[in-house]
């Protein structure tokens, strides 16, 4: 995660500026003790005292400009977890919106999806029936197809009955018209 701490750098320079001077002083000053702790007389001691003190007066500066300086990036820091803070509720916020519109959609398309379904389902039913029907009017139809070859049939037998009985009336009338030709031809004579 990226912290933004450049809220106010001109502040934080000069703390740093301020921080560096003091770190130079106090080298400079320890090495003067360094070279006065070899003397031995009175006003080495007591300026060695003196500069004890003001060393002392000088960290106490450095704690507070430290001090300060760590005030001042808490702040910055707090502010841009506030920031931070504010665009993660926006995008989450955002990303709820998003997936309740999806969710919305998602039910509206459902809903669709169960109207097609019934409308299907109702297709089928009526496709079944009329298949049902279908077959129970082939089942007819076989039927009447089987009472037209019985009735062909015995329209069949009766024809030919019938041709038959022709053919014997034909043949009796043959018959009987020779057997007049014969009494004619009888009487003739």
């Amino acid at each position: 995660m990226y912290i933004n701490t450049t809220h106010t750098p001109d502040k934080k320079n000069s703390y740093l500026n301020k921080f560096n001077k003091k770190r130079i002083q106090t080298t400079d000053k320890e090495n003067k003790i360094q070279n006065m702790s070899n003397l031995s007389t009175n006003d080495d001691c007591k300026s060695y005292c003196d500069s004890v003190d003001y060393y002392r007066h000088e960290n106490h500066e450095l704690k507070k400009v430290v001090f300060q300086l760590k005030l001042e990036m808490k702040s910055q820091l707090e502010q841009c977890l506030i920031e931070q803070k504010h665009n993660l509720k926006c995008v989450v916020q955002k990303y709820k919106s998003f997936i309740d519109d999806l969710m919305s959609e998602k039910s509206q398309l459902s809903a669709e999806c169960d109207d097609w379904k019934q409308k299907y389902e109702q297709q089928q039913q009526i496709i079944e029936e009329q298949r049902q029907q279908i077959y129970n009017q082939s089942q007819i139809i076989q039927q009447n197809l089987l009472t037209i070859q019985e009735i062909e049939h015995d329209f069949e037998q009766e024809r030919i009955q019938k041709q038959l009985e022709v053919k014997q009336i034909m043949n009796l009338k043959d018959q009987t018209i020779d057997e007049l030709n014969q009494i004619i031809q009888q009487q003739q004579y």
